[in-house]
């Protein structure tokens, strides 16, 4: 296994607990929806009482589901990331250091990058091949 290999599954890590907190939050609304609205005062012809109650309930077991998968996806990540900042830091060029931390670790576009450090995004694009076939050169026990 590559060593980039460990930086494209924190990328990936980081976009599924993104996922996961907008999934959550869709949940959060969905029952705060819910629990908006004073049936009391509404009249409702045909149905169930209970149908409210249980698309209550389906929600609010919706949020917990995605809250419990994001803080185990959180963990992994933040154990990850403390491994990925450490041999990040074993490349001999910050430059290379800094372009794989903001593109793997803080997920930036590549445009993002460049325009934050005042190259083009052709040169980072190189850059960030450099810095893949160091990363990868370097003896790191995964």
């Amino acid at each position: 296994m590559a060593n980039i290999d460990l930086l494209e599954k924190l990328r990936n890590m980081r976009l599924r607990c993104r996922y996961l907190q907008d999934a959550r939050a869709a949940a959060v609304a969905d029952v705060a929806e819910l629990k908006a609205v004073d049936y009391s005062s509404i009249r409702v012809s045909g149905g169930a009482v209970r149908d409210v109650s249980d698309l209550l309930i389906r929600a609010e077991a919706r949020e917990e589901q995605y809250f419990k998968a994001w803080h185990e996806q959180q963990a992994e990540y933040m154990k990850s990331l403390d491994e990925a900042d450490r041999t990040l830091a074993l490349l001999s060029s910050p430059l290379e250091s800094k372009v794989l931390y903001d593109f793997y670790l803080k997920g930036d576009s590549v445009e993002n990058i460049a325009r934050v450090l005042h190259f083009t995004p052709r040169y980072i694009y190189k850059i960030r091949k450099q810095a893949i076939a160091h990363y990868n050169e370097l003896d790191i026990k995964q």
